[in-house]
């Protein structure tokens, strides 16, 4: 479940917190440092990682995450949902794989 994974750790964290502060900086919802919207997206991406070690982490992944989380209004689980439905269901997560060769394809 969600709230199992955000209590594990990922390999990606670093990157994600680094990568926290580009994500949309001047949008209300994610502009101040280690806010609530940062907060959210920080887990959201955490959890993915852990969920889909393939994947893990791509850079790409926050806009994703910070829109979802402004639409759903920071409730982390309905993002998390919604990402993972994105990533698995539609096969999105094929662009985001470290060997890029799906979004390869479409360039």
């Amino acid at each position: 479940s969600y709230k199992d994974l955000i209590k594990q750790r990922t390999f990606h964290q670093h990157a994600i917190l680094l990568d926290l502060g580009r994500t949309f900086p001047t949008h209300e919802n994610f502009e101040k440092k280690f806010g609530p919207g940062q907060y959210a997206l920080f887990n959201v991406l955490k959890a993915y990682s852990i969920l889909d070690n393939e994947v893990g982490y791509c850079q790409g992944m926050s806009f994703i995450v910070g829109i979802l989380l402004i639409h759903v209004k920071n409730n982390e689980e309905k993002a998390f949902e919604l990402l993972r439905y994105l990533l698995v269901n539609l096969n999105i997560r094929q662009q985001y794989r470290p060997d890029m060769v799906q979004l390869q394809k479409y360039m």
